[in-house]
């Protein structure tokens, strides 16, 4: 994925995990380059069997940066 998020602007993304007794969680946090310092932040969970870069989850994300949310 590249981090323009489909002409809405450049984003900037931070990949980490989470880790919860000895369970690793990744997780990915896209924010607008010219985020604010105080912004919305919207969270997306796709489940066990989903994947991040489904369509649908990258198309909200996508509608979120274009809003101006994290």
């Amino acid at each position: 994925m590249d981090s323009w998020g489909r002409g809405l602007g450049l984003m900037i993304t931070k990949e980490f995990y989470i880790d919860k007794n000895g369970f690793k969680l990744f997780a990915k946090l896209d924010t607008p380059e010219k985020a604010k310092e105080k912004m919305p932040v919207l969270v997306l969970i796709h489940g066990l069997t989903g994947q991040m870069d489904e369509a649908q989850l990258e198309g909200v994300r996508d509608a979120a940066i274009a809003n101006e949310m994290a």
